[in-house]
């Protein structure tokens, strides 16, 4: 993971790496190499602060296409629930009537007012209109459903590669953090003499390992 802001303010370059350049005694290397732990711990801790709202919501949205996906196990119980729901708008309602009104004054200037003819326009009519209607409905909410789910499919594809990162995080600054301890406890076991810059080269080389 790269995070030029996370590892700036470490400053490894000019600051850990540098701290071991010169010749130093080993007692002095193991104090200095025991304090490098402390950037790296505040540089995992900083990375998860800024990774953990992304996996919780990575997570929230895995539940939320649980719940989406088993609604739509049944199709025929999934649009027979949206259809249930269905109620004419008033808009829907002002159109049928203007449509009903329509039909009368045609039948009536053909002298079919109260017949069997305007009974069955009138039927079909109202049967086709609520067909309509009630299909408008249902791709309304289909698709407000399917864009709901798809932005939830990204969030949780999001908290999922945060996930990953964070697993690979841990498992890198553990590594990074058991080297630096294997160091200090070296240093310590030998005996007082001058220790070279190469333990300068190994902490600035450990600490951008996590990155």
């Amino acid at each position: 993971m790269q995070n030029n802001n996370l590892f700036d303010w470490m400053n490894v370059d000019g600051g850990v790496g540098n701290l071991f350049g010169g010749g130093i005694g080993y007692d002095t290397a193991a104090e200095g190499i025991r304090n490098a732990q402390t950037p790296v711990e505040d540089y995992y801790k900083k990375a998860l602060s800024y990774l953990q709202p992304y996996m919780q919501g990575g997570t929230q949205a895995l539940g939320n296409l649980q719940r989406g996906y088993q609604q739509m196990q049944d199709p025929s119980a999934y649009a027979n629930k949206i259809l249930g729901e269905w109620r004419e708008s008033p808009a829907e309602r002002y159109q049928r009537q203007q449509g009903i009104s329509s039909i009368n004054a045609n039948l009536a200037t053909r002298g079919l007012t109260g017949s069997g003819a305007e009974a069955k326009a009138l039927q079909n009519y109202g049967q086709q209109q609520t067909a309509q209607e009630q299909q408008n409905y249902f791709n309304t909410v289909y698709g407000v459903n399917r864009d709901y789910l798809g932005g939830q499919q990204n969030l949780y594809g999001g908290g999922l590669n945060s996930a990953t990162t964070m697993a690979d995080l841990a498992q890198k600054t553990g590594m990074s953090l058991a080297d630096l301890q294997r160091l200090a406890a070296e240093a310590e076991g030998k005996s007082d003499s001058m220790f070279g810059g190469g333990i300068g080269s190994i902490i600035g080389a450990t600490i951008p390992f996590l990155i």
